[in-house]
């Protein structure tokens, strides 16, 4: 599905679209709202202008989730998305976009390496205006990026950390997390006690 510009109505999207994908164009200037559980094939949901406002339900996407422009609220429900390799981004926030986390999770799964940038790309990793909130990494393959978390970390077993990870709540290890490999590092922020359950990570500050 693409939002063109050439029509700019709201939409609301109250089925599951179960389509290829959903693309929001700099054109487009109105707002998409979830109000269904969806999912999205291996086109996944790119954001370039417009509005897309998550509600509650799941999202689940076989391709990538990306914005580079507009404004994005996350559901506050769980949206899982499946690893892209290491070659493209899996999920990316760019730089000057308004993106708000809505307290929701974020999974990553699948066999395969997986980037993810909150702070995108070569941004300085202090920047943690775009917050995501939890984040899991259920994969064995290579987790790369810089992120910044307002909620837990959770990374299953084998996953090599080679993402720089700003963390304000708990590190959550699943199946032991039994890897230390990786070039990454975990950076404790938050101001209450945080946890850390499990020590098998390349390195934390």
């Amino acid at each position: 599905a693409y939002f063109t510009g050439i029509a700019v109505g709201n939409c609301s999207i109250n089925v599951d679209p179960n389509c290829l994908g959903i693309k929001i164009l700099n054109g487009y200037t109105g707002t998409i709202t979830q109000a269904n559980a969806m999912t999205l094939g291996v086109e996944g949901l790119i954001v370039y202008g417009g509005t897309f406002v998550g509600a509650s339900q799941a999202i689940i996407s076989s391709g990538p989730i990306r914005q580079y422009g507009g404004a994005f609220t996350a559901t506050s429900g769980l949206m899982t998305i499946a690893s892209q390799g290491n070659t493209v981004e899996t999920f990316c926030i760019k730089g000057g976009t308004a993106f708000t986390h809505n307290s929701g999770s974020i999974k990553v799964s699948g066999a395969t390496n997986a980037i993810v940038n909150s702070i995108y790309r070569n941004e300085a990793a202090s920047l943690v205006t775009r917050n995501l909130n939890n984040f899991e990494m259920d994969s064995p393959g290579v987790l790369s990026g810089k992120m910044s978390l307002a909620g837990n970390f959770t990374r299953t077993q084998g996953t090599v950390l080679d993402a720089e990870v700003t963390l304000s709540g708990d590190y959550l290890p699943l199946a032991g997390g039994s890897s230390s490999s990786g070039s990454g590092r975990i950076t404790f922020s938050g101001s209450n006690v945080q946890n850390f359950s499990y020590p098998y990570v390349p390195n934390v500050t």
